[in-house]
């Protein structure tokens, strides 16, 4: 049975946690080709004709016997439907929950590309440039399989700026980016600790609120080499990969590509454990 490891790692986050994942000379066209989204832009009755006028004649009407009232007829009650369970419900209490009030636990030094900052209930992370720099800050928490998930907001943006969680990582260079772009885009990358590598390719999903001023809930499923993609709570795609099978430790991650100090801001992240 598989279950969930946790334990602190403050010395080997604080000496090896500030690696943005993508040097300053790597182009952006070596992480994705860029894809430009696409934007899928009373008659009158007639007049009431005259009515003729009646025949004066008197007209002998027969008595007709009125008809009995009838009953109105019972309507059947439909009984609403029951709402679909959640399927989280099913993996129980989560094993960790940060509303972001203090940054305990998460890496917070700024570098050379990218701001950290903790207030008001918010990790927000500020791309300073914009050449797609990959920024990421990681919690000292590892896990192996998993469900990861967190709401994430940005004012300003567009495009392809993007951001999202980053998992399994195994000595804080390594491991997964999974991200969305502003433009409506997600995808899944890698780090080998020098570059970015594509798992997936981006592609368009409608369940990715767009533009700037919105909030998404990015989630991640986990559990041996499948890792399933959710966007607000919908089954994007699953995915098969073996490069970070083991525990690692997650974390959230910043990329401006289109705007210089592109801001993005989480204020909640939940992980469960999956035996």
């Amino acid at each position: 049975m598989r279950f969930l490891s946790i334990f602190i790692v403050f010395s080997i986050l604080l000496a090896g946690c500030n690696f943005p994942v993508q040097s300053t000379s790597l182009p952006a066209d070596n992480i994705e080709t860029r894809v430009a989204a696409t934007l899928t832009a009373l008659v009158p009755t007639e007049d009431s004709q005259p009515i003729e006028p009646t025949s004066t004649n008197p007209v002998v009407v027969d008595q007709l016997t009125p008809t009995p009232s009838l009953e109105p007829s019972q309507t059947a009650t439909i009984a609403p439907s029951a709402t679909p369970p959640n399927w989280k419900d099913q993996l129980g209490t989560p094993v960790f929950q940060d509303a972001m009030n203090t940054g305990d636990g998460w890496y917070l030094t700024d570098d050379d590309q990218t701001t950290i900052d903790v207030a008001g209930g918010y990790l927000s992370m500020t791309s300073i440039n914009a050449i797609g720099w990959h920024g990421w800050s990681l919690n000292y928490l590892k896990a192996q399989d998993f469900y990861l998930e967190g709401t994430f907001k940005v004012v300003a943006c567009s495009g392809n700026d993007r951001y999202g969680l980053v998992f399994r990582s195994p000595d804080y260079q390594k491991g997964y980016f999974l991200g969305i772009t502003c433009g409506g885009m997600y995808g899944l990358l890698e780090s080998d600790g020098t570059k970015l590598t594509s798992v997936t390719a981006f592609e368009s999903s409608p369940d990715i609120r767009s533009g700037s001023n919105q909030t998404n809930l990015i989630g991640v499923k986990v559990v041996g080499n499948q890792i399933a993609i959710y966007i607000n709570d919908k089954l994007q795609k699953t995915v098969t990969d073996d490069s970070y099978s083991l525990s690692g430790v997650y974390g959230v991650f910043v990329a401006g590509y289109e705007t210089p100090g592109f801001t993005m801001s989480v204020d909640q992240i939940t992980l469960w454990a999956i035996e």
